[in-house]
């Protein structure tokens, strides 16, 4: 109970005041019926809320339709207040009632977030970072989440108040160590959280060389080949030098499935085909080139071998033309026997571009193209030879709403035509007509559709005969999200001679639970085929490493054989590059038990500087890069700070030093400070470094700057205490900028974590302070201009002025009246009533210490404003306002 509130005094409760998201409002209540006619006292008692001011009249006179008009005003609206209750006394003649008035903040949504500073990315999956985000708003909060580094899975999501979820961030395995900030928007300010990436190079995290080694083993129950496995390969040795391998280990023994070696201008591949070879593909085998730049119009030659583990070799070379307005480029290649021999060749001059592929020994002897490129639009025409040829004509109009295309091509047999086509599309639709010369017929169209928040796609495919059956499919697709559930719908309609001969309907479902996913699938059809499968994936941190649980359900054929199985299966991975999964698969409906496992390791091993120099020789573009800290003249090494340099990302070793690469000029080197340690600060933190060169960033611990922002006599310049409540923004301009914002008076402010030297204080619109910070801190006085203290002229103070209403209600239609008591002659008296204004002078009043008015009849309902202006004779004015308060009559 509010103080002042007695257990018998009747209370009653007026309608909610809304503040605005300003923090104000501006209210007019009516008054219950038992206080009309009867002139009132009101008395705001108990305390509000801090920041709170409310502004009422202390008495109302005696009305038929009493009104309490109400202004709020908060200090702080942006921190928004709990809701709260108004209560007043109301003394009458007939005894106290007391009125509570409920005071409302608007809806709103407040999000805040919490998630590990830190997170460590996987050798060889995905890491999937949990962050919970709550909405301690009063409102719902419909989030989008957004991350500069990986993705967010189900990055929308609607929050309750106080509801809380988990958003995954997923962070792909990488190398480099780099920080991800994530954003979360949808409540009254985005909220961000970053978190740094460690990386999991280990040992070699400081080395521009090495490689990679990943092996892994696999067992299953039931499978014949025993234990499986892999091992991958993937280095580079050198800045020229590079090896690649992907080894298998199957039943019969070891198997190399591919295998690369670059050395400069040189490499070797052992693949099942090489297109890049100027020698052309010959299956699986081993592919060998050279290519060097002689100058002048001839930009490159390239010389290739291939080698096949059966049939002919092929030899072949490459040559690539340019001058100032066209380029070209040709290709010859043969078998070691002379046989087989292809040439191809390219060219290309402003808009036109042909090419001619010319291999007389092959089904295809020949085939060739001629295109016309401009912005606006795009002509293409081909053809090829031999047995089977074609003839094509492309067109597209860039320019023209949906970029339309437009082709045609006619197919021979025999030198006779066999089939033509006709293909089009415009915007997201496109749709070909084949027609055979023997009369089949087939048609293929599709078109993709948008209408939020649902995207898909409907095809139609049919073939058939001149009078003859008619079949194909139709399907339909779609996706969407509700809530906070992925969906996937599609539909299928399949034709034959008889109509519709069967249709489908498969759904899925992605919704997120707490860190994890639930999926579901079922698919259903006309012939009775009904299937379901239920699959949950979740994500758990143990043993220092991430764990992905799996386990589901699935059915087959539930309306006529059912056939159901369980499976589970749960993976590891760890920062150091261990790994493995096992899992099961138990069916219901009679069956073996099947199980599998598997163990992998990931490492990287770096080389020595030694091993690239013998390599490639000494690299040209090497720099070094040094972050130390300096403690009183002790200069320590920084290790694990990440620098940017040369468009690329290094980081420092346990010297304090990292070894930097890249072209061979001059660039710029830049330190990334939120590595440094907890309140160390640099100063420079960005330099130019050239090849053979080496720079030195220091770093040295943060000093703090307090200071005051005070008032000061403007005729005198001495500093006041006192002085108007305002705010003001505080700037620090030096080797760091900050700015903050003070209350006057008092206007303490103080910068933590800055670096010494020399800086400049000042607020907007006055002269800076200098200040010179040591490594020990400082303080600092900023002056402004506060209120002139002039002792007035008595012959110029503004006389008094008392405003004396007969009633500040008053009904719709009625003539207000006021009288002035003014303390010295009046010459002239301006007074505005809502939105008319009347002029009085002094000749109309028949006496100077009471002026008597009639004011204008308001044209308002409600709270009025009135601003009364009274020019005095000796030169002065005063001005003062006021509100009335006009009624509606009550009916007879």
């Amino acid at each position: 109970m509010a103080p002042g509130l007695t257990a018998d005094s009747p209370t009653k409760a007026l309608p909610a005041v809304t503040l605005s998201t300003t923090g104000e409002a501006l209210a007019v209540m009516h008054l219950p019926a038992e206080l009309h006619n009867l002139p009132l006292e009101l008395n705001l008692i108990g305390d509000l809320p801090p920041g709170i001011h409310v502004t009422y009249p202390r008495k109302l006179p005696a009305s038929p339709t009493p009104l309490l008009p109400l202004s709020l005003r908060v200090d702080t609206p942006g921190n928004l207040l709990a809701n709260f209750v108004m209560t007043f006394s109301v003394t009458t003649p007939q005894g106290v009632q007391h009125l509570e008035v409920p005071v409302r903040w608007p809806e709103y949504a407040q999000l805040v977030v919490q998630g590990p500073a830190e997170a460590a990315v996987l050798p060889d999956a995905p890491a999937r970072i949990p962050l919970q985000v709550r909405n301690t708003g009063t409102g719902a909060a419909d989030v989008t989440v957004t991350a500069d580094s990986g993705t967010i899975e189900s990055p929308y999501l609607r929050l309750m108040p106080g509801e809380q979820r988990t958003v995954l961030l997923v962070l792909p395995a990488a190398l480099s160590q780099q920080t991800a900030t994530v954003t979360f928007k949808g409540g009254l300010r985005p909220v961000t959280h970053t978190l740094r990436i460690r990386g999991h190079t280990g040992a070699g995290a400081d080395s521009a060389y090495g490689v990679r080694l990943r092996t892994s083993l696999k067992a299953e129950s039931g499978v014949t080949a025993g234990v499986t496995g892999s091992l991958l390969i993937d280095g580079r040795l050198s800045r020229i030098t590079a090896v690649q391998a992907d080894i298998e280990r199957q039943a019969s023994g070891f198997k190399l499935k591919s295998a690369s070696v670059t050395h400069g201008e040189t490499r070797l591949n052992v693949a099942e085909s090489d297109a890049s070879n100027p020698a052309g593909t010959v299956g699986r085998g081993a592919y060998l080139a050279h290519r060097w730049r002689p100058g002048g119009i001839v930009r490159q030659v390239e010389v290739g071998a291939a080698v096949p583990e059966q049939g002919a070799a092929r030899v072949g070379m490459k040559a690539d033309l340019m001058t100032a307005t066209a380029s070209a480029s040709v290709t010859a290649n043969v078998n070691s026997q002379l046989r087989d021999p292809a040439v191809s060749a390219t060219g290309s001059t402003g808009p036109f571009s042909v090419s001619l592929f010319v291999a007389p020994e092959r089904s295809v002897p020949w085939t060739a193209a001629a295109t016309y490129r401009t912005e606006a639009a795009e002509v293409q025409a081909s053809a090829s030879g031999g047995r089977s040829s074609w003839a094509a004509l492309d067109t597209q109009w860039k320019e023209l709403p949906g970029r339309p295309k437009f082709g045609v091509r006619a197919d021979f047999s025999a030198q006779s035509l066999s089939a033509v086509t006709i293909s089009g599309t415009y915007g997201p639709a496109s749709a070909t007509f084949k027609q055979m010369t023997a009369g089949p017929w087939e048609l293929a169209a599709g078109t993709s559709y948008t209408t939020k928040p649902v995207t898909g796609r409907i095809e139609l495919k049919l073939n058939g005969n001149p009078g003859g059956p008619l079949g194909g499919v139709a399907t339909a697709s779609g996706q969407g999200q509700f809530g906070v559930t992925q969906w996937n719908l599609l539909g299928s309609v399949y034709l034959n001679q008889h109509g519709v001969a069967r249709s489908s309907l498969k759904a899925q479902t992605s919704t997120p639970v707490g860190a994890g996913t639930v999926k579901m699938e079922a698919t259903a059809a006309t012939d009775g085929a009904l299937d379901l499968a239920v699959k949950g994936v979740g994500y758990a941190q143990a043993l220092g490493g991430q764990w992905t649980l799996e386990g589901g359900a699935h059915a087959v054929s539930l309306l006529t054989r059912p056939q159901l199985q369980l499976s589970a299966q749960a993976t590891y991975a760890s920062p150091g590059g261990w790994g493995g999964f096992v899992g099961t698969t138990l069916p219901l409906s009679g069956g073996p038990l099947h199980l599998k496992a598997g163990l992998s390791y990931s490492t990287f091993l770096p080389t020595t500087d030694k091993l690239a120099e013998l390599l490639a020789g000494p690299d040209p573009s090497r720099r070094t890069v040094r972050v130390v800290q300096d403690l009183n003249g002790t200069l320590q090494p920084l290790a694990n700070v990440r620098i940017s340099a040369c468009n690329r990302q290094f980081q420092t070793n346990e010297r304090g030093e990292a070894t930097v690469t890249g072209p061979t000029s001059a660039c710029l080197a830049t330190v990334n400070v939120n590595d440094l340690p907890a309140h160390m600060v640099m100063i420079n933190s960005s330099a130019e470094v050239a090849p053979g060169g080496t720079v030195t960033f220091r770093a040295q611990p943060a000093t703090v700057l307090q200071g005051q922002v005070s008032y000061t006599d403007p005729d005198t310049g001495a500093l006041v205490s006192d002085g108007p409540s305002k705010v003001v923004r505080v700037n620090l301009t030096g080797p760091e900028a900050r700015w903050t914002t003070v209350q006057l008076p008092g206007g303490q402010f103080e910068f933590h974590d800055l670096a010494p030297g020399q800086y400049r204080v000042f607020i907007d619109g006055q002269p800076p302070v200098d200040v010179t910070l040591p490594a020990t801190g400082a303080s600092v006085i900023v002056p402004t201009p506060g209120p002139r203290r002039t002792v007035l002229d008595s012959s110029a103070v503004t006389p008094s002025l008392r405003l004396i209403w007969d009633s500040v209600v008053i009904q719709a239609s009625q003539a207000p009246r006021l009288r002035l008591r003014p303390g010295a002659p009046l010459r002239e008296v301006t007074v505005q009533v809502g939105s008319l204004t009347r002029t009085y002078s002094a000749a109309t009043q028949p006496q100077d210490d009471e002026w008597v008015l009639t004011l204008p009849t308001p044209q308002e309902t409600g709270s009025v404003p009135v601003t009364v202006t009274a020019h005095f004779a000796n030169g002065t004015t005063a001005r003062r306002s006021t509100h009335l308060i006009v009624t509606i009559p009550s009916p007879p």
